[in-house]
């Protein structure tokens, strides 16, 4: 499920670790009508006699964004996420992405969303495969490419 930790290829042969530790740091600078931010984490999954995998596998991201409130109802963002997988195996993520956000209520917005990722090296299941952010759909090849639209009520 999207609630998952494991619901992507990028780390789905980890699902058997015994623990898997987890630190992440991050801040962000609001610059008038721009907010810029970064975040840095590490991740260890480690194996135990009953996990598929013999050897820990670690993931560093870094990444950075900025976004600018261009007026009351529309903002942008940019941003970039580098990964870099080792241990158990080797694998390179780089993604982009830019999105627009315009409210025409308190409660309804009309969205836009591209983004792009290329994937290098192999993981636990064989090459890696590109998945652009929280969309959760493998691309089954090295780059993905993904762009969503909408229009967003809350309730």
């Amino acid at each position: 499920t999207s609630d998952s930790l494991f619901n992507s290829d990028v780390n789905l042969a980890y699902a058997s670790a015994q623990a898997i530790n987890i630190a992440r740091i991050g801040g962000n600078y609001q610059i008038g009508a721009v907010t810029v931010g970064a975040y840095a984490s590490f991740s260890d999954y480690k194996p135990d006699g009953s996990s598929t995998f013999a050897v820990s596998e670690k993931y560093k991201v870094g990444s950075a964004y900025a976004v600018w409130q261009v007026s009351a109802p529309l903002s942008t963002e940019i941003g970039y996420v580098y990964m870099k997988s080792s241990g158990d195996s080797s694998a390179t993520y780089n993604q982009f992405a830019v999105a627009a956000d315009y409210y025409i209520s308190k409660r309804t917005d009309f969205y836009a969303f591209a983004g792009y990722t290329h994937a290098s090296g192999s993981n636990g299941l064989g090459a890696a495969d590109a998945v652009v952010g929280s969309t959760d759909t493998d691309s089954g090849k090295s780059s993905q490419a993904v762009v969503t639209v909408g229009i967003r009520h809350k309730f």
